[in-house]
């Protein structure tokens, strides 16, 4: 519990915070907390508002590292801009009802935000609120916005929109904001989403309509979430509207929905099937031993690692030394096992990009879902930013023959947080662990012989620990960054 001593207060205005930390309940009587109060505070781990407190200034929270919640008041009347920049641990919050505007960077850099619901009568937020949030998933805007919020941005997601860089972003609920209002097509794509899973926060028919009509309008990319989500009650959009036929119903919507095992999807599809063709006897079953079957192939001893199978899976280029370095990844998934070789060329580069979220708007959405990569023993370099943005990414195994980690090969890679840097390591390059903020206890070998100024900037939490008089001790004590001697 905080003690009054806690707090420096004049005129009911909240001055400096000066306590241990830890959960924080400000005194009543408080109404406004001033200019940075709280900010670059690591001690504290909540703050409780109360319901006195009508104003929050200019970065009053900014940069509290380790602040994971706060309490805001619904008699908060204003929060200035920067109010809670960079407040990486805070995942969640209740954005008070009572506010007109969130104003610019209140949140930005707000990593561990997850899902941000904008309450009824706030009517304008401005540019870069939310942006770099970066493991945000779902915005949810009241009807009270509107589509003036986009009159200065291209689309939300780029430079100065509100939503700039929140590369995880799947959904965004705009109920009072028609879908030709985004600019951008991959904001379109976001928005159909929202609306897909919350029909029925849109009302105006208007805004309905455009939904509905690029829906349909675009099959093809929109069909693909609905089976991998199983919304069934969107086929009957495609049904009202004839999109359905006898000719189509098999290829294009049954075979996907088998595909993705959306079986209340299937079911309705079979339905429609039967009621359309009464042909039973060549209905597909839901029964999966009468799904649709591979043909079957001959049993083989051929080699895992024969050209023919990994070209499926990648892309790669010859080195100068006749080995290979990987380039693409054709398909996605959360854990990834890498292959020494492809035929009898060996792999020893992981590439530029190879997994980064940046790459394209394609990549960005399966990429920052990577969960576990396994390198094998005789790959020699991890290229640049090729795990970037891998937001997810918790383990990595990093074989004994890593000489080099590239220029920001896991920047942003938040949840890395136990990693094991192998003896032949000899350099890491500039903002290699850029804001890896799970990055705790890192012992770095003494072969280490170049470590660029920024490789872990923004890595809060960082100990290094490595030989006493190595060239990584001597890194450490230069940046800044806890260091303790390895026996």
């Amino acid at each position: 519990m905080s003690d009054i001593k806690d707090f420096v207060i004049e005129n009911g205005v909240l001055k400096k915070y000066e306590g241990a930390g830890g959960d924080v309940v400000v005194p009543d009587g408080v109404i406004a907390i001033g200019p940075e109060a709280f900010a670059y505070n690591d001690t504290i781990t909540s703050v409780f508002l109360p319901d006195s407190v009508s104003i929050i200034w200019r970065r009053a929270f900014a940069f509290s590292r380790n602040m994971a919640h706060i309490r805001l008041p619904n008699s908060m009347e204003l929060i200035h801009d920067s109010a809670f920049m960079s407040c990486k641990a805070l995942i969640d919050v209740e954005i008070p009802t009572g506010l007109g505007r969130i104003c610019q960077y209140t949140f930005e850099g707000c990593s561990s935000l997850k899902r941000i619901v904008v309450p009824e009568g706030i009517s304008y937020i401005e540019d870069l609120a939310f942006a770099f949030c970066d493991d945000l998933e779902t915005v949810v805007l009241p009807m009270s916005v509107t589509k003036n919020l986009f009159a200065l941005f291209k689309g939300l997601r780029c430079n100065h929109g509100i939503l700039q860089d929140c590369n995880n972003l799947s959904s965004i609920v705009a109920p009072g904001i028609s879908l030709k209002d985004f600019s951008d097509p991959k904001d379109k794509l976001i928005a159909v989403r929202g609306y897909l899973y919350e029909r029925e926060r849109f009302t105006d028919p208007d805004i309905v309509a455009s939904y509905n009509q690029y829906i349909l309008s675009q099959k093809k990319r929109i069909l693909p979430y609905i089976f991998e989500n199983d919304l069934v009650q969107w086929l009957d959009l495609f049904n009202d509207s004839g999109k359905i036929t006898k000719k189509n119903v098999v290829a294009d919507f049954i075979d996907p929905a088998i595909a993705s095992n959306a079986d209340q999807c299937i079911a309705f599809l079979l339905n429609w099937k039967n009621a359309n063709e009464g042909d039973s006897e060549n209905l597909l079953s839901l029964d999966e031993s009468e799904k649709p079957k591979k043909p079957k192939t001959k049993k083989t001893e051929n080699d895992p690692f024969a050209p023919e199978k990994m070209t499926k899976l990648w892309t790669a280029k010859k080195r100068e030394d006749g080995t290979l370095e990987l380039t693409k990844y054709k398909k996605n998934g959360k854990k990834i096992s890498i292959p020494p070789r492809i035929g009898k060329k060996a792999v020893t580069k992981l590439g530029e990009e190879l997994f980064s979220s940046a790459r394209n708007a394609k990549q960005s959405i399966w990429a920052s879902q990577i969960t576990e990569v396994y390198i094998p023993e005789g790959i020699t370099e991890i290229g640049i930013e090729t795990f970037y943005g891998c937001h997810k990414l918790k383990l990595i195994e990093i074989p004994a023959s890593i000489e080099k980690i590239g220029n920001g090969a896991f920047f942003q890679c938040f949840k890395l947080s136990d990693i094991v840097l192998p003896e032949h390591l000899t350099y890491i390059g500039e903002c290699a662990f850029y804001n890896c903020v799970g990055l705790r206890d890192l012992e770095i070998p003494a072969g280490v012989t170049k470590i660029e100024k920024k490789a872990f900037r923004d890595c809060y939490n960082l100990i290094i620990h490595a030989p006493a008089g190595s060239y990584a001790e001597q890194y450490a004590k230069e940046n800044n960054i806890p260091f303790v001697a390895k026996e």
